[in-house]
């Protein structure tokens, strides 16, 4: 008697149909990837920009508790140690407004404050990739803010080596909102230090110098704030806290790209080469660097106080 011939059982792949089926999942997959990367970027550009505009908000009821002043970019006192900093940037003061819960003490000394601080994510743009800096070994954690304020003069009150910045603040400034300021500032408020009135370890910021609101001529053509994307970029420290020009949106130029201990993002990684800026009124734009100013490594255009440069 013949042995039964072998049948495949019914409904099974051929192996040319199981090819067939991984062939279209291949091109399917070609097909849908794009768009799904596509689709993570615009969230990551849409919470950025939320971001920015709590921000925004937080700026204005400052503004609001501080008679109209802007916060200055920073504020640094002269100190030995990098443990007993005395220091504060725009992000310290408007800790309590963004959801922080540090004292005082806690925001004036940064470095030694850090495992208490709380990390606040409006800080951190999603599209910032930067790694932990060297000098902060774990088991510390990172509070990455990846914004930062358009510089008005360095804490020498200088727009350069060898150009003051103009004084006062008018609205023929053509530089940007953010101040430095610490007491070999030619423009320090020296009273700022006497016994009562505040001290050399805790200056009182509303005593120091500040841009008034109704001095800008353009708000809604002016930045605030916007992204700087560098791996000293941290919460709370006097560190890449502002920014001179376009040009330092990424730290291009300042050492060795994708080395040690620095690490500098290509700038077309970052919202496919945009940025996001939120102006001094409160709204938030998504532009091209080279659609904020005429020249992208001068104070120009919505990087400067100044309306039509």
């Amino acid at each position: 008697m013949n042995p039964p011939k072998y049948r495949p059982k019914s409904g099974a792949f051929t192996l040319v149909e199981l090819l067939v089926v991984i062939a279209i999942i291949g091109i399917l997959a070609a097909l849908v990837l794009p768009t799904l990367s596509r689709a993570k970027k615009k969230t990551t550009e849409i919470v950025c920009l939320n971001n920015l505009k709590q921000l925004g908000i937080a700026m204005h009821v400052y503004l609001h508790d501080n008679n109209d002043k802007l916060p200055y970019a920073g504020i640094k006192m002269m100190v030995a140690t990098p443990t007993a900093a005395r220091e504060m940037t725009w992000d310290s003061l408007l800790n309590h407004y963004i959801g922080g819960n540090m004292t005082e003490d806690q925001l004036w000394n940064p470095a030694a404050s850090a495992s208490l601080a709380t990390a606040l994510p409006v800080l951190k743009c999603p599209s910032d990739p930067t790694p932990r800096p060297d000098w902060f070994p774990p088991p510390l954690p990172i509070k990455r803010r990846s914004y930062a304020m358009p510089e008005y003069m360095d804490s020498f009150g200088k727009l350069s080596a060898d150009e003051k910045a103009p004084w006062p603040p008018s609205p023929d400034s053509q530089t940007g909102v953010g101040l430095n300021l610490t007491p070999r500032s030619p423009f320090w408020n020296g009273g700022d230090d006497s016994v009562g009135d505040g001290s050399a370890a805790h200056p009182r910021p509303s005593h120091q110098p500040a841009i008034k609101v109704n001095i800008l001529p353009e708000p809604a053509k002016t930045i605030l704030l916007t992204e700087r994307i560098h791996v000293h970029n941290l919460m709370g420290l006097y560190e890449r806290h502002d920014i001179r020009s376009a040009e330092e949106h990424v730290a291009s130029g300042e050492g060795p790209a994708y080395q040690p201990p620095y690490f500098y993002p290509p700038a077309d990684s970052i919202h496919g080469g945009r940025f996001n800026y939120l102006m001094i009124d409160s709204h938030v734009e998504l532009l091209l660097p080279s659609k904020t100013t005429s020249d992208l490594g001068l104070r120009r255009g919505m990087w400067s106080i100044k309306a039509g440069d």
